[in-house]
């Protein structure tokens, strides 16, 4: 089999040189193009053809989604993103994949392997089109997102209201709701509860904390360049910052990146 024609859409020159470099590196990918200019990049796509584009997700102006909806016959998509809130799920249902940045280098190539096996299927049987595009209005459709959490007391359930959750901490493997009224024993897990929490205000900042956006009075360092959250609760509250998390908070509080 050929290698894999590919294009690569990133508005960050470090993420793309990164991505391409880890590419090339497999030895089983040709770089048909790259572009950080997402409406540039819909014109050469569509004369060069490739088989399949590494698309970011977040960009300025036309966003990973409108570049894909553009194209009238788009290839293979492996969408690569900061977040991990998307309907990711729905993508690999519909035979693409995603990565989570930043990207390991054993999820690249376990992408690289799915994108070749869908163009052999593409090659022999004609690739089904409208389950990408399908794909794509299902992850952009609103969804209703959980607006209150069980938390138990003994044999009782009670239901607290997500807005006044300052943040979920796991200890233990238990999972509780913090508030200003204290900490309540939640039903589920930190993962269930990050899919289904509102990503506009809650964001996972660690592997075992998810905070509510509004609850943050502070951001600072710490020391060896970690990052501290503060939160403006009774406790005053402090939180750190996952290395891989502190980019999406920053764009979360709509901080500049350093």
């Amino acid at each position: 089999m050929s290698a894999l024609r590919c294009y690569l859409v990133d508005d960050e020159e470090l993420s793309l040189s990164a991505l391409e470099r880890m590419l090339r590196h497999s030895g089983r990918v040709e770089i048909a193009g790259s572009s950080t200019d997402s409406a540039l990049a819909i014109g050469e796509i569509q004369n060069l053809h490739p088989d399949a584009l590494f698309l970011d997700i977040h960009m300025p102006g036309i966003d990973g989604f409108q570049l894909l909806s553009a194209l009238p016959q788009p290839p293979l998509v492996v969408f690569t993103t900061a977040y991990d809130h998307y309907a990711v799920r729905a993508f690999q249902v519909n035979s693409v994949d995603y990565l989570l940045k930043p990207i390991a280098p054993e999820r690249l190539l376990d992408a690289v392997s799915r994108l070749e096996r869908q163009l052999l299927m593409h090659r022999t049987n004609s690739w089904p089109i409208e389950r990408v595009l399908s794909a794509v209005a299902d992850a952009v459709k609103p969804r209703a997102w959980l607006q209150r959490v069980g938390t138990q007391s003994g044999e009782n359930i009670a239901l607290l209201d997500v807005d006044q959750v300052t943040h979920f901490v796991s200890e233990d493997r238990y999972v509780y709701a913090c508030t200003e009224r204290g900490r309540f024993l939640v039903t589920g897990s930190l993962s269930d509860l990050e899919t289904r929490l509102d990503p506009a205000h809650f964001l996972r900042i660690h592997r075992s904390t998810i905070v509510n956006l509004r609850s943050i009075d502070q951001v600072s360092r710490w020391f060896a360049g970690r990052i501290l959250v503060r939160l403006r609760n009774r406790e005053r509250t402090e939180l750190p910052v996952s290395r891989d998390k502190v980019r999406q908070l920053r764009e979360a509080l709509g901080l500049h990146c350093a």
